[in-house]
């Protein structure tokens, strides 16, 4: 399962909420994206429990710095609803971390800096995107939404939550790939 969150912002700890929860997994051979969206704050109960049970039948969580961010968001927001934790003893493998000793000479982007998965999708594949929604302008999206009830502004967030998530699952299997076949396996 893959997993990646837009939040209303990066500070973490009981503030922060995740308003959209983006997994994606293979089934039938096809990468399917499932989103959860919390439509108001009183939903978020709601939410979390849709997402624990979706994750019920997952036995590895993938994400791209997951570890430091999107679960212990998702944990804080379980234990804030006094819920259970549906993760535990899920195994995780947080991509970034592979990604920085396999590319991080090769990805580091003097505009960009670090190791981000946009910047791998440029670099591993070539691939660009196009009226990609800035993430710093994420969570005003989101709080625009809460406040007028229309929900255009979130259409964007939606699409880059979406293609972070096919960006992730490729660039796990391009990691796999270089593990099992060598530096030969991948062009």
């Amino acid at each position: 399962m893959f997993v990646d969150l837009e939040t209303t912002g990066l500070s973490g700890g009981a503030g922060t909420v995740a308003f959209l929860v983006g997994c994606g997994f293979f089934d039938l051979g096809a990468f399917q994206v499932r989103q959860f969206l919390l439509t108001s704050y009183s939903a978020e109960r709601a939410l979390l429990t849709a997402v624990a049970e979706f994750f019920d039948d997952a036995d590895l969580i993938v994400s791209y710095n997951g570890k430091t961010f999107d679960l212990p968001v998702m944990e804080t927001r379980w234990l804030f609803h006094r819920m259970e934790m549906p993760l535990e003893g899920v195994p995780h493998f947080d991509a970034l971390h592979t990604a920085r000793r396999l590319w991080k000479p090769r990805a580091v982007d003097p505009m960009e800096g670090g190791c981000r998965l946009a910047t791998l999708e440029r670099t591993l594949f070539d691939v660009r995107r196009v009226g990609d929604v800035p993430g710093f302008e994420i969570p005003s999206r989101f709080f625009h939404f809460m406040r007028s009830g229309d929900p255009r502004p979130l259409e964007p967030v939606l699409e880059h939550n979406r293609l972070d998530l096919v960006s992730l699952a490729a660039v796990t299997a391009r990691a796999v790939r270089l593990v099992a076949e060598g530096a030969d396996g991948c062009p």
